[in-house]
């Protein structure tokens, strides 16, 4: 569900499976193929996306900055999840690939439940790349980040700024950055290169990161820039827990406050 602004400032609620089918079916050009991508250039193209679960395996890129103000989602617009449980992602994961051709997403604003950022989950094929998502806010419960609350594919030169909050797995970019899983190779492992993040993260139980929430992927030549505030345990500047994860080449300056297993880079460690 969304809501939108009319333009006399009302709020209008409207169902995402129905209303942006017809709103995302004219895209600005392309077919989705890999040499010919669909080509987003309106926030109604780039909700388009998400209306239609058979799009989720596609090409796309961005031919223009995209300004998401006038949008309050209460799941993540693209491949959000459905289900009931929290533990794993229900739903049809974004498997394609998205160009963000240097273009930013201005103003996503997100207060749901779980697996909430502007995709809810990326699997193992998945290929996002060369996009900023600016000023974004993000309020949720678990796996909760700017980008996608769950990672199981490769990201690289993606940034986030705004405020990410949450309660467990929460990130500035990504909340969740998955290892890979030997009976679901579509869960894939999560890649993470040359990202970074100045959001402000708040995380109400564990993990917390200023990039990345929890990972057992790889977190490659990144940094972070935005406070981080935990309870509980596992709260870092970076990333709040890394298990078995790779995390190389990385910094952060960020401020980070919390309880038990807090640390400037990752709040804490095992393998």
């Amino acid at each position: 569900m969304a809501t939108k602004r009319g333009s006399h400032g009302v709020l209008i609620g409207f169902v995402l499976s129905c209303s942006l089918v017809a709103m995302g079916q004219e895209f600005a050009g392309g077919t989705g193929a890999p040499g010919d991508p669909y080509q987003i250039a309106t926030a109604e193209q780039l909700l388009g996306i998400g209306s239609d679960a058979d799009r989720l395996d596609k090409h796309f890129v961005l031919t223009a900055d995209i300004d998401l103000s006038d949008y309050l989602f209460d799941r993540a617009p693209i491949a959000p999840h459905t289900g009931p449980s929290w533990w794993y992602f229900q739903g049809t994961p974004f498997s394609g690939v998205f160009a963000g051709n240097g273009h930013v997403i201005r103003n996503l604003r997100v207060e749901g439940e779980q697996y909430l950022g502007l995709f809810g989950d990326l699997a193992g094929s998945a290929v996002v790349s060369d996009l900023g998502l600016e000023n974004a806010s993000i309020q949720g419960q678990d796996a909760i980040g700017a980008l996608a609350g769950t990672n199981g594919g490769a990201v690289s030169n993606c940034y986030s700024t705004g405020e990410v909050t949450g309660n467990e797995s929460v990130g500035g970019l990504i909340g969740g950055n998955r290892g890979w899983h030997p009976q679901f190779d579509v869960y894939g492992r999560g890649r993470l290169r040359d990202c970074f993040s100045s959001a402000k993260v708040c995380g109400l139980s564990y993990p917390t990161g200023g990039l990345v929430g929890g990972n057992s992927g790889i977190v490659w030549n990144c940094h972070s820039t935005g406070e981080v505030v935990g309870s509980v345990r596992s709260t870092g500047g970076l990333v709040g827990s890394n298990w078995k994860g790779i995390v190389a080449y990385c910094y952060s300056t960020s401020a980070v406050e919390g309880d038990d297993y807090v640390g400037g880079l990752v709040g804490s460690n095992s393998e």
